[in-house]
């Protein structure tokens, strides 16, 4: 019988030496390269990183080298604004900064935060608002560039207006200044308060009003009377006349000392720099650099409405007709109305008045330009308001004959004209004067007897209320006259240049 091993008796196969120390060296060059590897993608991430940080690092040093070109570039689009070189609004300023920065600032008028119709909109013309943009390129591709923008907004400080005319400053010391030696005549019932020059013969209450010498004479003496008994001063000239004597007779100096109660003063013919004609302007500017505006121009009619001026597209309020033009009933002009031919005020309610201009540093009172000026002004028989502000006529000022109690005009500021003919009103110069004198001699007596010619004419159909008045300002203004084909406003007589200040500095628009 044969006897069988059991399972757990066999003997397995013995290894050698070699064999088993295979395994473990291959499984320690797999942990090896593992690690490598592990190394050498943490090394990657690590210098990944680094070169992110250093790039991040070098693109916010641009962009600080960017807002430092940006604002470099801006205090040097502030400094160029006062100075005469200032190119202007809508222009480009560039330049460079270093090897590789650049900057352009740009000028617009006005100021975006401004709403229109507000209270501030009256400065929005006198703002110019500044972008500068500050570019850094990148060394490595100058195509790749960091920028920067900041915002500026300044506003003009008026400190000087332009020339006016050589004998305005002359004119305005007067209430009515005659600029040449044409016709002069003026007839009652009418008012010019404050002292005159004329430069010819005076025409003056002649018998296109008082056809009789003596009642002429009791008519002006009376006038003078009344202003001391509680009456309004009718006078036709109530303060300094100033004219030449050789052009006037001894009789008219003595008719305005000893019946009208004035002063005169024997002034000669001086000359005029005012032209005879000139053409209307197409445009104009605020300032030197400034945003050219146009005037709005006029129909040969203005029946109604209200004419005024706009921040936005005629901020001085100019009106301009290149020929003549009727103002009719219920026109009312904010501003200056210029017409190269003859402004004719034919209607009643009418209302021309000049716009006051920003003040100067310093000013102590409002300066506005002329409410009218044109070659010929003319007050139609039936014509009706107030001009007020300085009215500048280069050749004659008229009222038409009319009845009298269908005119009512009154003029607030200096009016200089060359020919100045105010006449008289319908039925007076056919009038029985010498009869009335008479008339009123014999009632003069009684004890309820009127005291006053012109009173007693009035009673009669004869108005001695003034349908023509001058007067001058009843508060303190300077009047300017500039050549509006030049800016208003120029550099003060010390400065380089205009004058801004600064309403706001934005950074990073």
């Amino acid at each position: 019988m044969i006897a069988h091993r059991s399972k757990s008796t066999r003997r397995r196969p013995r290894r050698t030496r070699a064999c088993r120390s295979l395994r473990p060296r291959g499984a320690a060059v797999v942990v090896v390269l593992l690690v490598l590897s592990a190394a050498l993608v943490l090394t990657y991430a690590v210098l990944q990183s680094q070169s992110t940080a250093l790039q991040i690092q070098r693109n916010s040093g641009r962009n600080l080298e960017a807002r430092q070109v940006a604002t470099s570039g801006m205090l040097a689009a502030l400094r160029r604004m006062h100075q005469t070189n200032w190119a202007g609004v809508d222009t480009t300023l560039t330049g460079t900064y270093g090897a590789y920065g650049s900057y352009e600032v740009t000028f617009t008028t006005g100021d975006a935060q401004i709403v229109a119709g507000s209270a501030d909109d009256p400065s929005w013309p006198f703002r110019v608002t500044l972008l500068a943009r500050g570019s850094v390129a990148n060394p490595d591709n100058t195509a790749v560039k960091a920028t920067y923008e900041i915002e500026a907004v300044v506003q003009l400080v008026p400190r000087a207006f332009s020339a006016a005319p050589s004998e305005w400053s002359t004119i305005t010391q007067h209430t009515l200044y005659q600029l040449a030696t044409d016709d002069c005549r003026l007839e009652v019932p009418i008012a010019i308060k404050g002292p005159v020059r004329f430069q010819s013969g005076i025409q003056l209450i002649t018998s296109n009003s008082i056809g009789d010498a003596n009642a002429r004479t009791r008519y002006a003496a009376d006038l003078n009377l009344m202003r001391s008994a509680g009456y309004q001063d009718y006078r036709p000239l109530n303060s300094t006349v100033k004219f030449p004597y050789s052009m006037n007779d001894s009789t008219m100096r003595t008719f305005l000392q000893t019946q009208l109660g004035v002063t005169t003063t024997d002034l000669g013919v001086s000359s005029t720099s005012f032209p005879s004609s000139f053409s209307a302007p197409a445009s104009y500017k605020l300032y030197a650099g400034g945003k050219s505006y146009t005037p709005q121009s006029l129909s040969s009619t203005v029946n109604g409405g209200t004419y005024q001026s706009s921040p936005r597209t005629n901020p001085l309020g100019i009106f301009v007709r290149n020929g003549s033009v009727d103002l009719k009933s219920n026109t009312t002009i904010y501003g200056t109305l210029i017409a190269t031919d003859q402004v004719n005020l034919d209607g009643t309610g009418i209302t021309v008045e000049a716009a006051n201009l920003p003040d100067l540093e310093g000013a102590t009172q409002p300066t506005r330009l002329p409410a009218i000026y044109a070659r010929n002004l003319s007050l139609n028989s039936t014509s009706g308001g107030s001009v007020r502000g300085a009215t500048v006529v280069l050749q004659e000022f008229q009222s038409i004959s009319g009845d009298q109690a269908n005119m009512n005009v009154t003029f607030t500021g200096n009016v200089a004209a060359r020919r100045i003919r105010l006449r008289g009103r319908n039925g007076w110069s056919s009038a029985p004067w010498s009869l009335l004198l008479t008339l009123f001699n014999l009632q003069y007596s009684a004890t309820n007897g009127v005291k006053y010619f012109p009173v007693y004419a009035h009673s009669l159909g004869y108005q001695a209320i003034p349908v023509v008045t001058i007067q001058p300002e009843s508060i303190p203004v300077t009047e300017h006259c500039p050549d509006v084909n030049q800016p208003v406003y120029v550099p003060g007589a010390s400065d380089p240049g205009l004058r801004w200040e600064l309403v706001r500095w934005t950074d990073g628009v």
